[in-house]
Protein backbone atom coordinates (compact mmCIF):
# COMPACT_ATOMS: atom_id res chain seq x y z
CA UNK A 1 0.00 0.00 0.00
CA UNK A 2 1.86 3.20 -1.08
CA UNK A 3 2.24 5.80 1.81
CA UNK A 4 0.22 8.88 2.09
CA UNK A 5 -3.68 10.32 1.81
CA UNK A 6 -6.11 9.41 -0.39
CA UNK A 7 -9.46 10.71 -1.49
CA UNK A 8 -12.01 8.65 -3.54
CA UNK A 9 -15.52 9.50 -4.04
CA UNK A 10 -18.51 7.38 -4.70
CA UNK A 11 -21.95 8.14 -6.06
CA UNK A 12 -24.09 5.56 -4.22
CA UNK A 13 -27.58 4.79 -5.91
CA UNK A 14 -30.44 2.82 -4.02
CA UNK A 15 -33.67 0.95 -5.59
CA UNK A 16 -36.40 0.89 -3.42
CA UNK A 17 -39.58 -0.73 -4.46
CA UNK A 18 -39.21 0.75 -7.96
CA UNK A 19 -37.88 4.31 -6.63
CA UNK A 20 -34.40 5.38 -7.03
CA UNK A 21 -32.85 7.64 -4.06
CA UNK A 22 -29.33 9.43 -4.87
CA UNK A 23 -27.03 8.41 -1.25
CA UNK A 24 -24.41 11.37 -1.95
CA UNK A 25 -21.18 11.22 -2.76
CA UNK A 26 -19.20 11.36 0.54
CA UNK A 27 -16.13 9.46 0.47
CA UNK A 28 -17.19 5.75 2.27
CA UNK A 29 -15.11 5.35 5.32
CA UNK A 30 -12.52 2.82 5.00
CA UNK A 31 -11.27 0.95 8.63
CA UNK A 32 -7.72 -0.73 8.05
CA UNK A 33 -5.83 -2.23 10.66
CA UNK A 34 -2.95 -0.36 11.60
CA UNK A 35 0.16 -1.65 10.77
CA UNK A 36 2.17 -3.47 13.94
CA UNK A 37 6.12 -1.74 14.59
CA UNK A 38 8.00 -3.50 17.29
CA UNK A 39 11.05 -1.61 18.83
CA UNK A 40 13.63 -4.22 19.52
CA UNK A 41 16.68 -2.04 20.47
CA UNK A 42 17.20 0.29 22.09
CA UNK A 43 15.43 -1.38 24.89
CA UNK A 44 12.06 0.96 26.98
CA UNK A 45 14.18 2.66 29.79
CA UNK A 46 17.26 1.91 28.75
CA UNK A 47 19.94 5.20 29.57
CA UNK A 48 23.26 6.30 27.36
CA UNK A 49 25.90 8.30 28.36
CA UNK A 50 27.58 10.82 26.05
CA UNK A 51 29.27 9.22 22.75
CA UNK A 52 27.35 6.14 23.09
CA UNK A 53 26.89 4.74 19.97
CA UNK A 54 23.05 3.79 20.07
CA UNK A 55 21.70 0.92 17.68
CA UNK A 56 18.11 1.49 16.49
CA UNK A 57 15.99 -1.92 15.15
CA UNK A 58 12.72 -2.90 15.28
CA UNK A 59 10.46 -4.62 12.75
CA UNK A 60 7.17 -3.31 10.78
CA UNK A 61 3.95 -5.08 9.16
CA UNK A 62 0.95 -4.33 6.89
CA UNK A 63 -1.82 -6.23 7.28
CA UNK A 64 -2.20 -5.77 3.41
CA UNK A 65 1.26 -5.79 2.60
CA UNK A 66 3.19 -8.52 4.99
CA UNK A 67 6.58 -7.28 6.54
CA UNK A 68 7.86 -4.06 5.75
CA UNK A 69 11.82 -3.04 5.12
CA UNK A 70 14.60 -0.62 4.00
CA UNK A 71 13.04 2.90 4.24
CA UNK A 72 9.84 2.04 6.19
CA UNK A 73 11.09 2.89 9.42
CA UNK A 74 11.96 6.12 9.92
CA UNK A 75 13.57 6.94 13.60
CA UNK A 76 13.17 10.46 14.65
CA UNK A 77 14.07 12.32 17.81
CA UNK A 78 11.26 13.44 20.41
CA UNK A 79 12.92 17.07 18.42
CA UNK A 80 11.26 16.01 15.54
CA UNK A 81 14.71 15.34 13.47
CA UNK A 82 15.04 12.34 11.60
CA UNK A 83 18.22 10.15 12.74
CA UNK A 84 17.79 7.21 10.53
CA UNK A 85 15.67 4.98 8.23
CA UNK A 86 15.79 0.91 7.84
Amino acid sequence: MKQGSFVVGVSVLVIVGGCEKDQGTDPPAVNLPPDQVVITSPSDGQEFEVGDVISFRGTAHDPEDGALGGRSLVWTSSGGDTLGTG
